[in-house]
């Protein structure tokens, strides 16, 4: 079997073999010890990288085939869709932040974590007899 879309659903199912199964287009089945893995094989600036695109349990063949798309139109853009993640994933993270002042952020750490603590004297710490002047 040649070109893209080697591997089927049933197939992935079956391979209990360790190794890399190629499914085209730069998607691969990575069988370990631990598990199988999706892989999106690519190369940017000369240099071959692999992307991790989830677990077999928690990604189909189908939405593991159009992450590897949309991977491959980030190089023909030229981008490399690794750092393209990562700079996605810190914006998440800083449009999530924005929303929590510091105050409050230090409020659900503390109410999170005082039952924790092994001195009573922190444990018992009043939220509201602290001001924090960090807004």
């Amino acid at each position: 079997m040649t070109g893209i879309g080697k591997l089927s659903a049933t197939r992935v199912k079956k391979i209990s073999m360790p190794g890399r199964y190629g499914d085209g287009n730069g998607l691969y089945l990575q069988v370990t010890s631990h598990g199988k893995s999706w892989l999106f094989r690519y190369k940017y600036h000369k240099r071959e990288h692999f992307m991790g695109l989830g677990s077999v349990r928690r990604v189909s063949l189908a939405h593991a085939r159009e992450m590897a798309r949309q991977a491959q139109r980030c190089l023909i853009d030229g981008i490399d869709p690794l750092q393209a993640r990562k700079a996605s994933l810190g914006m998440d993270i800083a449009r999530k932040s924005r929303k929590m002042t510091f105050a409050q952020c230090a409020t659900e750490y503390i109410r999170g974590h005082r039952y924790e603590w092994r001195n009573e004297k922190h444990g018992g710490f009043n939220l509201e007899a602290q001001h924090v002047d960090a807004e």
